[in-house]
């Protein structure tokens, strides 16, 4: 399934906005691919607990996402398990990233 994120999610891009997509598979490697027009960012779902544990890119793609193309209950399940991992931490998200409440 393929998600829209970033600035263009959120309908607060420029003309010169790239374009930023979440493509969630099965399994195989987490990986950022950057190309003319923006990045792909692959999310297999077989490591995701892993990758939430060192990837804001991953928070800020489920948190702006919107589903472009591919089964929305997977994506809505992400979204379940990333706001999951979110509140059990305490985190927040602010300009800097993603942190602790009160910090």
């Amino acid at each position: 399934m393929v998600a829209l994120f970033g600035s263009r999610a959120r309908g607060d891009y420029t003309p010169l906005s790239d374009w930023d997509l979440l493509a969630i598979v099965e399994r195989g490697d987490y990986r950022v691919e950057h190309r003319g027009v923006g990045q792909v960012v692959w999310l297999p779902l077989d490591k995701l607990d892993e990758v939430l544990g060192w990837s804001m890119v991953v928070l800020d793609a489920v948190a702006d996402g919107k589903p472009l193309c591919g089964d929305s209950s997977i994506f809505e399940e992400v979204k379940r398990r990333v706001f999951r991992y979110v509140e059990e931490r305490g985190l927040t998200r602010t300009r800097s990233g993603w942190l602790p409440r009160g910090v």
